[in-house]
């Protein structure tokens, strides 16, 4: 069995896409994760659970519900490697890139009247590559400044950092809404359709 499954049950049951909960998740983590990187006990940095946790539930809802007909990612198994490390940075690419234009695949299938915004999981995955090492390079060399550093000398890092980790997570907040909005509005729709009487 290959990590790519083609399923055919067009009337399963599917799940409410509930985006507060995604966002109200992955946010304090993600802020405690960042001020906290490096510096729990233990293998596990135990802060970034809760973000990584909302991230698997956005992803299981939504694979889970979109429509099964070209090769795709088993919903638990997108979900899951998610909490690998490392390997977790390259199956956001296959599970969290692509998940816009799946979307608006969708959406035109079911002839639904809505704008999709396909690029917020694309520059989301572009924009974590980025603000995962900036923002914890900056605490990291904050840390390690020497003895007499002017605290100034780290503004314009700190500036940077701080300006991409705010457009990270604006992206991500609107990733959550808007996507939950469409996929909850393809689910409604299938519902209806399968629930029509065959002709």
């Amino acid at each position: 069995e290959t990590i790519m499954d083609n399923e055919t049950d067009m009337n399963r049951s599917s799940i409410s896409m509930k985006p507060w909960v995604y966002t109200l998740l992955f946010l304090p983590g993600a802020l405690l994760a960042t001020g906290l990187s490096g510096s729990t006990p233990g293998y596990i940095n135990w802060p970034i659970v809760p973000p990584t946790l909302a991230m698997a539930l956005f992803v299981y809802s939504a694979w889970t519900n979109l429509d099964p007909e070209i090769r795709r990612p088993k919903p638990l198994l997108a979900a899951v490697l998610l909490f690998v490390p490392i390997l977790n940075i390259f199956w956001m690419y296959k599970v969290i890139y692509p998940l816009g234009r799946r979307i608006k695949d969708d959406v035109d299938k079911y002839d639904l009247k809505e704008e999709v915004g396909d690029a917020f999981s694309r520059v989301y995955c572009h924009l974590q590559i980025v603000v995962l090492p900036l923002v914890i390079g900056t605490f990291v060399a904050w840390g390690m400044r020497m003895p007499g550093t002017p605290s100034s000398s780290f503004l314009p890092i700190a500036v940077l950092a701080g300006v991409v980790l705010l457009m990270w997570l604006v992206v991500l907040h609107v990733m959550f809404f808007h996507y939950s909005s469409l996929i909850n509005a393809i689910s409604d729709r299938r519902r209806r359709k399968n629930a029509e009487p065959a002709a």
